[in-house]
């Protein structure tokens, strides 16, 4: 191509694309190196590339035919824009990541001349990468299996009961959820490349905000909202309580004073399907001795905090943000998570201070309230800083 100088980049690209025929140029001997390219013409060279054209071509070639295979293929799944419309960074990833998922033709030789056929057994990604897909249910990690409990080796998960190994980003999460896994398969061990749990409706919850959790329903208030919610839960749904399986009687669960609460929709049928609840102890952290490993509670030194004593701990800030020890600050108010069998801990530092004159204070179920002029009324769980006058609370 006049345009495309030997040695500039992507000649090599260009060139190879051209030998393959996949791309032809302008017609005229010109590339259009400078110029943006429509979906239709992406679309016009992936299919060349996966010997689709000749069905595009028997369909009213370019670019009618092209569209009619695309969609055929579900190469348009997720594309945003119109495909007369220019190609950006994430519709080419959209565009590829569908590629990937057809199955590729293949040439096969009938009569002496060549002929094309789709495969039957793998996609472009298996053919070409490898990489497998599965979908179902995560129904174990290290800590618990479903719907009894138990649990599998560390680094690892089941879906519908198949083993998977994974990397420690994803130990410990999404138990219950429908899942859409990329893994690789090499001396029959599986290893999962990558999670998509976006077929999940989840919905994540205060423990304060919960009101109520009985067979078949779970009552709540929305954020900023004095009107309950009530969502309904599947027949068979599992209740895993700081990683353990819980039943429920006719009575329902008391719901814990401090925690997070999420409930999961994996059919996308508006049931619940998994409730996790993680129960937390607060604490407010007094000194760190990051060699020890030790957290000090600064209202009762009999729960201080080593986390040499449990097989793994995480920290994160309030947004769920993992964090390391050094980031964690005294006077900072720790929402504290442990499993019984010291397995793991997790900690959330949550600093949330407000400054004002106490109107007076009430002691209830062993909690001291402070309130302020304006009437609003606080949970003091750590410390009043003098003066009392003006106190300093952590919340």
């Amino acid at each position: 191509f006049y345009d495309v100088e030997p040695g500039a980049y992507g000649a090599g690209y260009v060139d190879a694309a051209y030998q393959q025929g996949i791309i032809f140029g302008n017609g005229d001997g010109f590339f259009g190196a400078d110029k943006n390219i429509t979906v239709n013409e992406a679309l016009s060279m992936l299919l060349r590339a996966m010997k689709y054209d000749v069905m595009a071509e028997e369909n009213g070639g370019y670019p009618a035919g092209y569209v009619t295979v695309a969609r055929r293929l579900d190469l348009l799944t997720g594309v945003q824009v119109d495909s007369t419309g220019y190609l950006n960074r994430g519709t080419t990833a959209q565009l590829i990541l569908n590629a990937l998922k057809t199955k590729p033709v293949m040439g096969i030789l009938s009569g002496g001349q060549k002929q094309y056929t789709a495969s039957s057994d793998e996609t472009l990604m298996e053919f070409i990468f490898g990489v497998h897909t599965a979908e179902g249910v995560i129904d174990g990690n290290r800590f618990v299996s479903l719907p009894d409990g138990g649990g599998v080796e560390d680094g690892q998960i089941t879906i519908d009961q198949v083993r998977y190994d994974i990397e420690e980003e994803y130990e410990g999460k999404y138990l219950g959820y429908q899942v859409k896994a990329y893994y690789t398969e090499q001396g029959g061990i599986r290893k999962i490349l990558y999670l998509d749990v976006s077929d999940n409706t989840v919905y994540q919850i205060s423990a304060r905000d919960g009101e109520s959790y009985v067979p078949g329903a779970f009552t709540y208030y929305p954020e900023n909202s004095d009107r309950e919610k009530v969502l309904k839960l599947s027949p068979y749904a599992v209740t895993v309580w700081n990683n353990n399986v819980v039943k429920m009687d006719d009575a329902g669960l008391e719901l814990p004073d401090y925690g997070r609460i999420t409930l999961v929709d994996n059919t996308g049928n508006g049931q619940i399907d998994a409730v996790h609840i993680t129960a937390y102890d607060v604490i407010v952290l007094g000194a760190i001795d990051s060699n020890a490993k030790m957290l000090y509670n600064k209202k009762d030194t009999s729960k201080n905090i080593n986390l040499t004593e449990y097989d793994k701990y995480y920290l994160y800030d309030e947004n769920g943000a993992e964090i390391e020890l050094s980031a964690m600050t005294p006077d900072s108010v720790l929402e504290v998570c442990a499993s019984a069998d010291k397995k793991f801990i997790e900690i959330y530092q949550v600093q949330r201070q407000a400054e004002f004159a106490v109107r007076s204070k009430v002691e209830r179920e062993g909690e001291i309230y402070v309130i302020d002029d304006a009437g609003t009324q606080y949970l003091s769980l750590i410390h009043i800083s003098e003066p009392t006058i003006q106190a300093e609370i952590s919340y």
